[in-house]
């Protein structure tokens, strides 16, 4: 039987995001072992051992020059650099095929269509930013998009292969001082360097299903909608949807 996870990143200040992820990945893939690394301190704020998911540490990382990784990075730049290190360390921890999800999304389906591209042969499944042009988006034009990479990395899915312990060693090699937001050199935190995933690994899909990882950068050409009790984006049932950008209406102005 394969045996699969899901995973986050959060810092304490996310954590009702990781919750409500968590909570929705349980009901959706009841068969995933679900885990969430915690960039930051607990300092009270909650207990881990009353979570439904395990909460790893980021001391149970093996991070180079740990302090001074955590020092060079403010929170957003510590929870994306991290990524790496979460997804291989499940891996290596016996773990056939893992999905990694930004905290700030949530799944209304079952990841069906990503297992199904590993299955077939994918070893590292992305999903496009956009899947077709997007002419008069005014919070993410093409050029935004273009600056911010090929694909959107708060989906992403390993199954574990030689070859993607490859791409984890290039891809920490990078994270480890250049996980920034520098237009000038090209990069845009952890998400940029995976464009070159493609050329330079074997078998990295883009899933270009639009029910995944819609978001405001692509819902001019995949608006959601409720048909019954399923929504939709576009023409597509709607998978994950990823709320990066958008305030709660909870949160005082």
């Amino acid at each position: 039987m394969i045996k699969r996870a899901i995973c986050t990143v959060f810092s304490k200040s996310y954590l009702p995001y990781a919750r409500a992820l968590m909570a929705a990945a349980a009901a959706q893939e009841p068969s995933c072992e679900l885990f969430a690394l915690l960039v930051d301190r607990v300092e009270g704020r909650f207990d881990p051992a009353e979570e439904p998911f395990k909460v790893l540490f980021i001391d149970d990382m093996d991070l180079p020059d740990r302090n001074f990784f955590c020092f060079r990075y403010n929170t957003l730049e510590l929870c994306t650099a991290s990524k790496a290190w979460i997804i291989e360390w499940l891996l290596r921890s016996g773990f056939d095929e893992v999905v990694y999800l930004d905290s700030d999304t949530c799944l209304y389906a079952p990841l069906t269509e990503a297992w199904q591209a590993m299955e077939y042969g994918a070893k590292v499944v992305l999903t496009p930013h956009l899947t077709r042009p997007n002419p008069g988006a005014t919070m993410a034009d093409e050029a935004v998009v273009l600056r911010a990479g090929a694909a959107n990395t708060g989906f992403m899915a390993f199954r574990k292969h030689p070859d993607v312990f490859d791409l984890m060693t290039w891809w920490k090699g990078n994270l480890e001082h250049g996980c920034l937001i520098d237009a000038a050199m090209g990069l845009f935190l952890e998400q940029k360097w995976m464009d070159l995933a493609p050329g330079m690994f074997s078998d990295v899909h883009f899933l270009r299903d639009e029910g995944y990882n819609a978001g405001y950068w692509n819902l001019p050409t995949r608006p959601i909608t409720k048909q019954g009790e399923r929504f939709f984006a576009g023409k597509r049932p709607l998978t994950l949807f990823h709320f990066s950008g958008m305030e709660s209406a909870a949160r005082p102005s």
